[in-house]
């Protein structure tokens, strides 16, 4: 079985942050989305190891690069949960 060493990304791409109030390493992506009729919002959402995340849940505060957010949605991510991605609300 191959085993992927994911700390070289978090390394090369994360940023500090804290999870409710414990420090993390995420990859934050502050991409725009076009919904419907054309309408710009933003779509924040942070990447971190399903380990670090294992409590979290919709609620928490997240904080990165000085910005707060509050956790929307918790997604573990396929194929193996390895990965949590969360879906994020700037407070």
């Amino acid at each position: 079985m191959f085993t992927e060493d994911l700390a070289i990304f978090f390394t090369d791409f994360g940023v500090d942050a804290t999870l409710n109030g414990s420090a993390v390493r995420a990859i934050v992506d502050t991409a725009s989305v076009v919904e419907v009729d054309g309408v710009l919002t933003a779509a924040p959402s942070a990447e971190v190891t399903s380990v670090a995340s294992a409590a979290t849940v919709p609620g928490q505060a997240f904080v990165a690069n000085g910005v707060t957010y509050t956790v929307r949605q918790v997604q573990r991510q396929p194929p193996d949960g390895v990965l949590t991605r969360l879906a994020l609300a700037r407070v």
